[in-house]
């Protein structure tokens, strides 16, 4: 229909033309007719390719609006892996470049340390761009509750240790090993005050006859220490820092278990403090994660 009415205006814009007009714009018109023919082709080969076309995209938007969650989950968890890595590769590059170790070497440090050891102040001598002594002393307090034998008890860690470390500094930059020992003070302490019969070793016991069971407990006095962590180089300075490792006390040992109405035979109450040190015995490595903050000159 549209090809007859392109047809119709074209000859009739030919009958309005003189004979020279006529031939040329003849000539045009084919070339139009021509032109136009196969447009109209192409239009209805090329339609329902389109309208398929226009289809495919739709289902792909309506594909990408019911993923968008997983695809922002994704890319965000993308960003955070190369934010991550960048941050490692930036600490890395910048610790051993000898730009950024450019400064007068430190011959000594003193600062503050703060983490699962404890809170307290650190000392350390330099010997050299890649060697160090570092000795701190740290204290902190810890309460817990568990059960024993069915036995309710209250708990409080009281962490008391000086430690003494060798760190060398990894070629000379800010990254560091270390290796050392802590006097190792921890202790703890743990009372349970029954208010019900209660089994202690072989027998049963009222709560009079009981009163407060007291268990004191503590640890080796020596223990090994190896962490490994980042303080900057041995270099004049305002220095943050950030140490990881382990301290090696062995299992707590449950000295003496107590009842304060002495009406428990000695013999089930060092059945029960056996009992008491099986169930804490499993616990011989304590993590160490400490942030420091010193000034070395």
């Amino acid at each position: 229909m549209q090809q007859h009415r392109a047809l119709r205006v074209i000859s009739a814009h030919h009958r309005g033309l003189p004979d020279s007009g006529r031939a040329s714009s003849c000539s045009r018109g084919l070339r139009s007719r021509d032109a136009l023919t196969g447009l109209l082709q192409t239009q209805q080969s090329v339609g329902p390719a389109a309208h398929e076309l226009r289809g495919l995209r739709s289902f792909s938007v309506a594909q990408t609006s019911a993923t968008a969650p997983q695809s922002r989950g994704g890319k965000m968890y993308r960003s955070i892996v190369r934010l991550t890595s960048v941050v490692l590769v930036s600490a890395a590059v910048a610790a051993a470049s000898p730009a950024f170790a450019s400064g007068e070497p430190a011959k000594g440090s003193v600062g503050i340390t703060a983490g699962t050891l404890g809170i307290g102040p650190e000392a350390g001598v330099a010997l050299g761009n890649s060697f160090a002594v570092r000795s701190n002393v740290t204290f902190f307090n810890l309460s817990h509750d568990f059960d024993s034998d069915e036995i309710g008890y209250s708990g409080e860690a009281r962490f008391r240790s000086v430690g003494l470390m060798v760190d060398y500094h990894v070629g000379g930059s800010g990254f560091f090993v270390s290796a050392g020992a802590r006097l190792n003070k921890n202790h703890a302490h743990a009372y349970a005050t029954p208010t019900t019969l209660t089994e202690i070793g072989d027998e049963d016991y009222t709560p009079t006859e009981v009163g407060t069971l007291h268990a004191h407990a503590d640890f080796k006095p020596i223990a090994p220490t190896l962490s490994l962590g980042y303080s900057g180089h041995l270099t004049k300075g305002l220095k943050l820092g950030i140490e990881a490792g382990a301290m090696f006390e062995g299992a707590l040992r449950v000295k003496s278990l107590t009842a304060s109405n002495n009406g428990v035979d000695p013999a089930d109450l060092e059945a029960e403090r056996r009992s008491l040190e099986e169930d804490v015995a499993k616990y011989k490595v304590y993590p160490i994660l400490q942030l420091t903050a010193g000034y070395h000159f």
